[in-house]
């Protein structure tokens, strides 16, 4: 039986890497080009991609099913990580290509596909178990992230676009904010659920907002997601735990009903695989993205800390110490 488990894994990685290059051959295409007059580039990118990159990603959906039937708890973490929603991705960049008036429609077209192929490199380095440290700056991945979550803002969209989301970004990132050495891809891929989690909460006319800071003397970099949302659905975190038999009725119970505690359990439970911070909101949300994101951070040595009140929103601060 293990065996299988491996074999699909190793599917899998082969699709994730054959689909990742063809993502690299369509950057390499659209980079430094203007999409907008040349239809017959946007022709050759719809064709690369539905013909190389959507197939893949449709077979390494099927392969993750065919995973998670077998269950084994071992790959649990692993079937999280390779459960993002590259589709929508994807879908969105082939988009934005044939929309007339979009502004800066190469900077978001460039951002979506890195997302496609940071997405599916990390998931080829989780299933081979193979680090891959580099050296890069949040501020960076903050700066792509903003183009690629959501690219139907206010500024991009030509006026009266029916799919305009009235969401403000605000950010402020230090700029004396050092590089710092580790997994590129799985902090990006951290920032971009915070962001992405962000986005839901905030809901229409809502706010997201971004910041970076660098404590000089402690060495260590802080970086912060806030939203102006209702603020964290402390019984849709409970429900979600007790229906993935995270916890037991009677722990539920005694965290509910715990008002010293200031919901620093539920916060916890939220780091849990499968426990979902959207379970009364938004069925799409499956209680990946924190996860992955407490995972990622403790992975470099760092702590991630959730704050969150009833109508007043929630702040997610991630604090890493640089080597």
């Amino acid at each position: 039986m293990a065996q299988n488990y491996l074999a699909v894994y190793g599917m899998i990685a082969q699709a994730a890497g054959e689909a990742t290059e063809s993502v690299m051959g369509l950057k390499a295409k659209i980079k430094g080009k203007c999409f907008g007059p040349s239809r017959e580039l946007q022709d050759e990118v719809r064709r690369v991609y539905e013909s190389d990159v959507l197939e893949r990603l449709q077979l390494i959906s099927r392969l993750i099913v065919e995973l998670g039937e077998m269950r084994p708890k071992r790959f649990a973490i692993g079937l999280s990580r390779l459960s993002l929603n590259l589709g929508d991705s994807a879908e969105q960049m082939i988009e934005v290509l044939y929309i007339p008036g979009y502004k800066g429609i190469g900077k978001v077209a460039l951002a979506l596909l890195d997302h496609i192929q940071r997405s599916l490199v990390y998931f080829r380095k989780t299933i081979a178990r193979k680090p891959d440290p580099a050296t890069f700056n949040i501020n960076y991945l903050f700066r792509d992230i903003q183009l690629s979550v959501c690219p139907w803002r206010s500024g991009l969209l030509p006026p009266g676009d029916e799919r305009l989301v009235r969401v403000t970004f605000n950010d402020k990132l230090d700029e004396n904010l050092p590089h710092m050495i580790g997994d590129t891809d799985g902090i990006y891929l951290t920032l971009y659920q915070l962001v992405s989690n962000a986005l839901t909460a905030a809901g229409d006319n809502g706010t997201v907002s971004i910041y970076t800071r660098y404590f000089e003397k402690f060495r260590q970099l802080q970086a912060t997601v806030a939203d102006s949302g209702p603020g964290i659905d402390r019984i849709g975190v409970l429900k979600s735990a007790l229906v993935n038999d995270i916890i037991d009725p009677r722990r539920a119970d005694e965290i509910r009903r715990d008002a010293s505690d200031h919901n620093n359990k539920v916060f916890e439970l939220m780091c849990l695989p499968r426990v979902s911070t959207f379970m009364l909101q938004d069925s799409a949300h499956k209680g990946i993205g924190l996860a992955l994101a407490s995972e990622e951070v403790k992975k470099h040595g760092g702590k991630m800390e959730v704050h969150s009140k009833p109508g007043r929103g929630t702040t997610v601060q991630l604090f890493i110490t640089i080597k």
